[in-house]
């Protein structure tokens, strides 16, 4: 199972906590051959939040940097999602189901 690694800080359990719902989230919506990398390092007063899928479907990246170490998790994660949804949205769409294209007729 994948982890979140934290680096420059020792995390709260709360942290470590919502740290692995958000993979377990984010695992449910990923690639069946996702791989998955996630940390949170802190750099001075900030904390930066990097989540990465390497799938041979389609990589996944996301980062953010917050002053709170829970917002910054929030924020990858939701943009993750958010890619996601749309590359699954995407995935299951026929050719049958695009919209049917009608050239105008030039004014005449």
């Amino acid at each position: 199972m994948e982890n979140f690694y934290f680096s420059g800080f020792a995390p709260s359990d709360a942290l470590k906590v919502k740290a692995d719902r958000a993979l377990d989230r984010i695992i449910e919506r990923a690639p069946s051959d996702a791989k998955i990398t996630a940390t949170i390092e802190q750099d001075g007063e900030m904390f930066h939040c990097s989540i990465e899928i390497g799938s041979a479907s389609c990589p996944f990246a996301a980062e953010t940097s917050h002053r709170f170490a829970s917002i910054a998790l929030d924020k990858a994660e939701l943009n993750l999602m958010r890619r996601l949804d749309r590359w699954r949205g995407t995935r299951f769409v026929s050719d049958d189901s695009a919209p049917i294209r009608v050239p105008l007729r030039a004014a005449t």
